[in-house]
């Protein structure tokens, strides 16, 4: 099973799963009713928030490395009529590739 993840944004990724379902395919037809796992040569489509609409990332995800500061915030706050908690849980994070000879940046995506 190939472990490598393509790492893209979720515009690109609603883009590319309408690009696969326009396929007179099985995997088109799957994709279209969400059934199919998105995957492109092979690996899988992950969408993430942090990447931007025209980048990419291919790695393995054993080569990302997350960290997190000991320093965090919690705040809550109710607000009663509307009957809604809100929890804002503020920290420093920081995100890195540890091999770099082990991922490729994708540029240029949808342009």
């Amino acid at each position: 099973i190939n472990s490598m993840r393509h790492y893209i944004s979720h515009d690109q990724e609603t883009e590319y799963r309408d690009t696969v379902a326009d396929r007179a395919t099985g995997y088109g037809d799957a994709t279209l009713q969400g059934d199919a796992p998105l995957r492109a040569f092979g690996s899988a489509v992950v969408a993430n928030a942090t990447i931007p609409d025209d980048e990419g990332l291919f790695t393995n995800p054993q080569n990302i490395i997350w960290g997190l500061q000991r320093k965090m915030l919690l705040e809550w706050d109710k607000l009663i009529r509307e009957r809604v908690l809100l929890i804002v849980l503020s920290a420093r994070v920081a995100v890195q590739v540890e091999d770099a000879a082990g991922a490729v940046i994708h540029t240029n995506l949808g342009v």
